[in-house]
């Protein structure tokens, strides 16, 4: 004798359960009913099954948690999900968790234990083959010719076999409109969800694109304040080189005099040794002025050059915003990109950077 088809059955009603049992049991198939939970599931790993049966008493369960510990245990096993009623949404989840079949448990059982049968191998459960059909009509004919059955039309019996047929195709077409339906149900919504994300997104973009606008008048504030602190700054500088060509000058002066005029003669006349004291006294301090003007030019040079780099830093910034703000624009207008930068005409730059080659230019390079 073969091995009977062993069944397995999650149903969360006791009762439902129980009928399932003693129905599949009668139909000669071999069953084990669990809770279903996913404990009890796991307890059974290591053991084989043909087909698995899982069931919950309303739809807002959680239908497919059973699933996952299945496929883990057994990943070929046909799972068949029972409900007490059908919805599209359900059955198209079903799917797409990988279940065999979702059916509906009403009052009579006998549907659904027609397909188990049929899922394990099993075909005509409960219903006489043609070949049993004939035999039963050939033993009552020759226990009593008057019951036998009467021959029916071949004309007759193929219209209606045309008949029920295109009913079948009629119902089928129904379901599969009524898919279609609900595809098309189900794209629209989609269609408007991303409808509404796009009018999300081109708000977000608009609003993005005031505040770039307002960074950008802001640096551009900035760059006025920058460029009138260049000016200031150049003022400076002019003055002090004046101030140090002066200070040059007197240097220079002040030490032709001293290799012209002889020191010994000045040595020895009281009055000649008393003036070039003070003139050496008024050289001295002029060196001493001339360190500390030295200085305060080093110090004033140094932060010309930091300005600069801050200035140089800030038009990058401002380049850069531009070119956002273009970008930014040409995507709202649906613009194609602008060509890579290795096709541009070169030419010397605009704006912001011949300002900085002219800053540089009048500061020169100095040691």
């Amino acid at each position: 004798m073969k091995n009977p088809k062993r069944i397995l059955v999650a149903h969360a009603d006791a009762h439902t359960r129980r009928i399932l049992t003693m129905l599949l049991v009668e139909s000669g198939l071999s069953v084990q009913a669990v809770e279903p939970e996913t404990e009890a599931v796991n307890n059974l790993n290591g053991e084989s099954f043909d087909l698995a049966l899982i069931g919950h008493v309303a739809p807002s369960d959680d239908l497919f948690a059973l699933s996952v510990p299945l496929r883990e245990m057994q990943p070929d096993l046909p799972i068949v999900m029972l409900l007490p009623e059908l919805e599209l949404p359900v059955v198209v989840q079903g799917i797409r968790h990988g279940l065999t079949d979702v059916l509906p448990l009403r009052t009579d059982p006998k549907p659904v234990l027609r397909r188990i049968m049929t899922l394990v191998g099993i075909e005509n459960y409960g219903e006489p083959t043609a070949a049993e059909l004939a035999e039963v009509e050939a033993t009552l004919a020759q226990l009593d010719p008057s019951i036998a059955t009467e021959a029916v039309d071949v004309e007759t019996a193929e219209h209606r076999e045309r008949l029920w047929k295109g009913l079948r195709e009629l119902h089928l077409e129904r379901e599969i409109i009524a898919a279609a339906q609900a595809g098309m149900d189900e794209k629209a919504r989609l269609l408007g969800e991303d409808r509404r994300q796009l009018l999300d997104e081109k708000a977000a973009f608009a609003l993005e694109v005031e505040e770039l606008k307002a960074e950008g008048r802001e640096l551009d504030g900035e760059w006025v304040e920058l460029e009138r602190q260049r000016k200031s700054l150049q003022s400076d500088r002019n003055n002090l080189e004046q101030f140090e060509q002066d200070l040059r000058r007197r240097e220079a002066a002040v030490s032709d005099q001293k290799m012209t005029v002889p020191p010994m003669p000045i040595l020895r006349s009281s009055g000649t040794e008393q003036e070039l004291k003070t003139e050496w006294d008024r050289l001295e301090r002029a060196k001493s002025s001339f360190a500390a003007e030295r200085a305060m030019f080093r110090d004033e040079r140094m932060l010309l050059s930091e300005l600069d780099d801050k200035i140089r830093k800030k038009e990058e910034l401002l380049r850069n915003l531009g070119e956002q703000v273009k970008d930014l624009d040409r995507k709202r207008r649906g613009l194609p990109p602008p060509p890579p930068k290795a096709f541009a005409k070169a030419g010397l730059p605009k704006g912001p950077v011949r300002k900085v080659g002219l800053f540089k230019s009048l500061l020169g390079d100095s040691t």
